[in-house]
């Protein structure tokens, strides 16, 4: 398989985050992440472009261009719904040099828009009830629910349940120059459905639950197995819209109204960001979606019927030090002894070095104190080995007396690093030497997770 180049844009976002995570271990994809702005991209992409173009520049379309020929970018991965509008009338226009790995334009100016969703579905049981205008809102149809008509997630939804406040919030986005959609309310449950089409039609469509959504994210969602009703309405979806080139990773979201029924809110020309409940399932969307790009047909293999994810904000660090070797602690800092298990993030950390090819030196006074005509040497061997320790991941086994400083035993150089559990060894040695001693709980932040 050649080696493909694939842009992500804007990479910072969750969706943009999600794809790196889908696509960060194929072998043969090299990912650029591109931003017009500072955003966590920059801690996960190894490849960064910082100064992307925004969407809105009169230059756009040249600088993605140049963007794209300076990076050799094979394919164009859009991050977000006006991403994907804007790349594809680029592409559409003969002025982006790499393919948008996306649905058609048509259907994305579909779909970017609730009303002309809803027109272009017309007619589909699954559709709330929209009311073109306020007066068509009778007193005994409040609340009712009030958003953008191109807009995506929570973004400017209101549940509204009086007349004098509809016509309020009416005149408020009439006069910013923006159309709303008025549905009727849907107070059931909500979920996302998950899809793939490709030539062929409709090959994938799962429905996951939003059991809790914060800033329009579901950052807790649970599989919803057997959800015949949604695959109903997602063949539907593609009837309407596969003939206008609707294919590769696309998804939509339901509701529920009060008598049960699914509604549809909206449907989207990408990947969503919490598509890795698929991808822990086996169905890996974004990867399939390459592949149909490139023209081979691809089947979703899921493995498992409910899958449950739980999102939360990470961490990643940027710290002002650039270390050579690294001196790094055997007893409660790379192995707890009190749980006879292994620090993952601490082999995470000897693994990096060794891509790096940072020298790492192992320190311990474990099995114990020295004693005549004992090998320590061959018990540290081997209770390395009990914890399933390669010894080549160390240049240098340094076996310290009990009662004696480590840092008398050791010597590092003026741009080495030191990890000990215990402070007294910690201070000790950033007294003698002047170098970085963290803890144990520190090692987090020395991981670098760029790909």
């Amino acid at each position: 398989m050649q080696q493909l180049r694939v842009l992500v844009y804007p990479c910072g976002s969750e969706i943009g985050l999600e794809i790196f995570r889908s696509l960060k271990d194929i072998p043969f994809v090299t990912l650029v992440g591109a931003s017009s702005a500072p955003c966590p991209g920059e801690f996960c992409y190894a490849h960064y472009v910082g100064d992307a173009p925004w969407m809105t520049d009169e230059d756009f379309a040249t600088r993605m261009a140049r963007l794209c020929f300076t990076q050799e970018i094979d394919l164009v991965m859009p991050a977000n719904d006006e991403a994907a509008l804007r790349l594809l009338e680029c592409a559409d226009a003969g002025e982006l040099p790499a393919p948008v790995v996306c649905s058609s334009l048509e259907v994305a100016r579909i779909c970017r828009d609730k009303r002309l969703t809803y027109e272009m579905l017309a007619g589909c049981d699954f559709l709330p009830r929209v009311y073109v205008t306020e007066a068509e809102v009778d007193d005994a149809d409040f609340p009712v629910i009030i958003k953008p008509a191109v807009g995506q997630g929570t973004e400017g939804f209101h549940i509204v349940r009086d007349r004098a406040t509809l016509r309020r919030k009416l005149a408020a986005a009439a006069s910013a120059a923006r159309p709303q959609v008025i549905c009727q309310y849907l107070p059931g449950d909500e979920v996302t459905v998950d899809c793939f089409s490709d030539a062929r039609g409709l090959r994938y469509a799962e429905s996951r639950q939003r059991v809790r959504i914060k800033n329009g994210i579901a950052v807790r969602s649970v599989s919803v197995p057997d959800d015949s009703e949604a695959r109903q309405i997602a063949a539907s979806i593609q009837d309407r819209l596969g003939p206008l080139g609707l294919h590769g990773v696309w998804f939509f979201q339901l509701r529920r109204d009060g008598a049960g029924a699914y509604r549809l809110l909206e449907v989207a020309t990408r990947t969503a960001g919490t598509m890795c409940v698929d991808r822990a399932a086996g169905a890996n969307l974004p990867l399939m979606a390459i592949w149909d790009a490139l023209g081979y047909v691809t089947e979703p293999a899921r493995q498992f019927d409910r899958v449950e994810v739980s999102r939360a904000l990470a961490n990643s660090y940027r710290l002002p030090l650039d270390f050579d070797e690294l001196y790094i602690d055997f007893d409660d800092t790379l192995v707890n002894h009190r749980t006879r298990t292994v620090n993952l993030e601490a082999v995470c950390l000897l693994y990096q070095c060794a891509n790096k090819k940072i020298p790492v030196t192992l320190v311990t006074r474990f099995p114990g104190p020295f004693s005549d005509g004992t090998d320590l040497r061959q018990q540290l061997l081997a209770i390395l080995a009990a914890y399933r320790l390669n010894p080549v991941l160390f240049t240098e086994l340094v076996q310290v007396p009990m009662d004696h400083s480590k840092a008398d035993y050791i010597t590092p150089g003026s741009h080495a690093l030191y990890l000990d559990d215990s402070f007294g060894e910690r201070a000790a040695v950033g007294a003698a030497y002047g170098i970085p001693a963290l803890g144990v709980d520190a090692i987090e932040a020395l991981l670098d997770r760029r790909q």
